[in-house]
């Protein structure tokens, strides 16, 4: 069967009447179109054209944790501790829970988390300034 911009859009079709999230649709004919090469070069630019290359995403909607959700990552967070022969099982880095508790507390994005220095810590002031956002009181 040889794939043409046709081929694109009835696959496109398909994929949203069983349910598939435009998103993952996008990503699945991009994948396809790389693998055809030059073929897939020409079918990208005439979609393109077309403006039928990439379906239209939703808005991203972001669903808060519930006290119990918070509660259970929190948990989970906790170092494993081992004392003589008796473990306690929990996660390896000592840095996931108060990594996890400023992305809880002051909805600090993983990236602002990473790229924290001791510079924008006041801890007399209980202050923590992030680059291109307003204060947080800690």
């Amino acid at each position: 069967m040889d794939v043409s911009d046709d081929t694109i859009r009835a696959y496109q079709v398909s994929r949203l009447k069983e349910k598939a999230s435009p998103k993952s649709i996008n990503e699945e004919v991009g994948f396809l179109l790389r693998l055809l090469g030059e073929r897939g070069d020409s079918i990208r630019a005439k979609l393109r054209r077309d403006k039928s290359l990439k379906l239209a995403n939703g808005p991203s909607v972001g669903k808060a944790f519930s006290p119990d959700q918070k509660d259970q990552l929190l948990l989970a967070a906790v170092p494993t501790i081992t004392k003589g022969t008796q473990s306690q099982k929990g996660t390896r880095s000592p840095n996931i829970g108060p990594a996890l508790e400023l992305a809880l507390n002051a909805g600090l994005r993983d990236a602002e988390i990473r790229h924290l220095t001791w510079a924008q810590i006041d801890l007399e002031k209980r202050v923590l300034t992030v680059v291109g956002r307003p204060r947080w009181r800690l």
